[in-house]
């Protein structure tokens, strides 16, 4: 069940269809973060994604890549629970259809897709990605000076 803040990014995601425009990366992320049992995950060089609480990855937020023909700008991954590709209509896509990577803007900030190594913040491995870029800004702070 998505919470009200979950429910207002899903409106912006399709007023932004709606119109012409990209919906942000930023609205996806409040999507997900506001579906239960659902939890952020990445590697130190890949992509965002959201998990579920059976391990399917519903969600992947990417920046774009060079790598793989039309996904070289910020689009959006989507999968049912089954963990079966779909559009934002819920349709089966495949691997290589233009509705699997969904344009977007990337409103996501700099910091997160550093995919900070939370993991290295000993005592603080099972923290979520947004809780270890506080810990970054505040180890980098400690190491500029004692009083900032």
């Amino acid at each position: 069940m998505a919470t009200i803040a979950g429910k207002l990014a899903w409106e912006r995601i399709i007023q932004a269809i709606k119109t012409g425009d990209k919906p942000k990366a930023s609205d996806f992320k409040i999507l997900a973060e506001s579906q239960q049992g659902w939890h952020p995950t990445a590697t130190s060089t890949g992509p965002l994604k959201y998990v579920d609480k059976n391990g399917v990855i519903r969600v992947t937020l990417k920046q774009g890549s060079n790598r793989t023909p039309g996904s070289d700008r910020p689009h959006v991954e989507l999968r049912n629970a089954k963990g079966s590709r779909i559009d934002l209509q819920g349709k089966p896509v495949t691997r290589k259809s233009l509705d699997n990577n969904t344009p977007i803007s990337y409103s996501l900030g700099h910091l997160i897709m550093q995919h900070l190594n939370y993991w290295e913040f000993n005592g603080f491995e099972n923290v979520y990605l947004e809780d270890s870029i506080e810990l970054a800004k505040s180890k980098q702070r400690s190491r500029l000076s004692p009083n900032t």
